[in-house]
């Protein structure tokens, strides 16, 4: 099991999206904690794992720059305004974020749970395949890259109309 979501998530996601002004217009962010088989891991994928955890910590301080990583959640309204996820995206879970926050013009966030989910830390059968696995994770991290485009293509496509709004805290 990768994921796992701890007893009171629903209350917190629930709560959240009551109080919150536009609940619509939001994605809601736990804090990945990669811990579920962190003492089978070997030493190099627990520090890779705490490390990752740390910087999901760090990014729900800075609300203004977060986007949607990993296990979040977000509403079927908005899902459907923009037409669902891009299926042959390495890293669909950022660009579904960057998608509804062009789709709305800006007025799309993610709000942070501040709320853990467990999920596993990278390992394998042996210290080799751990590795390997390890980098094909960075590698597919690092696939956040292919948003870049994406985000400088909308500008263009409304004759700078985006590019008039204040969007100068998010970037």
């Amino acid at each position: 099991m990768d994921t796992i979501i701890h007893p009171g998530y629903f209350h917190c996601l629930t709560y959240k999206f009551l109080t919150v002004p536009e609940p619509y217009r939001a994605s809601y962010q736990p804090i990945p904690v990669y811990h579920n088989n962190i003492w089978q891991a070997p030493f190099f994928a627990r520090i890779a794992s705490f490390s990752n955890t740390f910087w999901q910590m760090i990014q729900q301080v800075r609300v203004e720059k977060l986007a949607t990583y990993s296990s979040h959640s977000m509403t079927w309204r908005a899902l459907v305004d923009v037409g669902f996820w891009n299926t042959g995206m390495v890293s669909e879970d950022s660009r579904i974020f960057y998608h509804c926050f062009c789709y709305y013009n800006g007025r799309y966030r993610v709000e942070p749970l501040y709320y853990p989910v467990s999920m596993d830390a990278c390992m394998e059968k042996n210290f080799f395949q751990t590795a390997k696995n390890l980098y094909k994770q960075q590698r597919r991290w690092g696939w956040g890259v292919e948003n870049l485009p994406f985000l400088i293509s909308i500008p263009l496509k409304d004759g700078g109309k985006f590019l008039k709004k204040d969007l100068s805290a998010r970037f």
